[in-house]
């Protein structure tokens, strides 16, 4: 059994893997509370935005921490490999699995929005990074004076054109920008790479996932599946 541990900016996600099938995923809101589960697996891999490290257990005789140096079953053509997030190729990894030997866009709703391409013959050619949902959100409320905060309330107004209240005008320039700017990478990159496959996943894929234009798969789990697929790679190259 494999443990595959992912910490983001906002949650800690954990999969228990047996092979390449996912049993179980359960999700943490720091390493404390996720050292104090019950959490057991043969092996374990976790990658973190933050730098976090896990200490080894006693009962994994494998802790393979993913980072930019770590080897991988993609090839990474990017020119700051070491400024990459490793939730960026990890879930490159992922789509990798899902779509072999296709070109596959790779969009990330979580914090900040991410938008990475994967050619069909595995090379991650890097992409683009956009706030996210909520920081679009905050930013336009803490940088000014008058606007209000809708983050907990931007579900409460219509989605009808042009906004006709202030709220309703964020709403737009948040959720409805994001929808226009996700549309136009799409259309940008299947004009220049044939038989692309599209995958979203992240906290916020659930809303966009079926209103973009596209046809497009979602998987909330492509990091950890990544990470699987990390860990296997490197057992079988040991």
């Amino acid at each position: 059994m494999n443990l595959a541990v992912d910490i983001g900016n906002t949650l800690i996600k954990v999969g228990l893997f047996e092979g390449n099938d996912l049993k179980e995923v359960k999700q943490f809101e720091n390493l404390e509370s996720l050292r104090q589960s019950d959490l057991k697996g043969d092996f374990w891999v976790y990658s973190s935005v933050k730098g976090h490290a896990i200490k080894k257990s006693t009962s994994a005789p494998v802790l393979l921490q993913v980072t930019n140096t770590t080897r991988l079953p993609i090839k990474l053509r990017y020119e700051t490999p070491e400024t990459l997030g490793v939730d960026r190729f990890t879930a490159a990894v992922g789509a990798h699995e899902k779509f072999p030997n296709q070109n596959v866009l790779i969009i990330d709703y979580g914090t900040c929005i991410t938008y990475d391409l994967l050619t069909e013959n595995g090379e991650f050619q890097g992409g683009v990074i956009s706030p996210g949902l909520k920081m679009r959100q905050m930013a336009m409320h803490q940088h000014t004076h008058q606007l209000p905060d809708i983050t907990n309330s931007w579900q409460d107004f219509s989605n009808s054109l042009p906004g006709k209240s202030t709220g309703q005008c964020l709403y737009h320039g948040s959720v409805t920008g994001i929808l226009m700017e996700s549309n136009g990478f799409i259309e940008h990159f299947k004009k220049d790479y044939e038989n692309l496959a599209v995958i979203i996943t992240g906290g916020d894929s659930g809303y966009f996932e079926s209103k973009l234009k596209a046809t497009i798969f979602a998987d909330s789990n492509l990091v950890l599946k990544g990470l699987n697929k990390i860990l296997t790679h490197n057992k079988l190259d040991d």
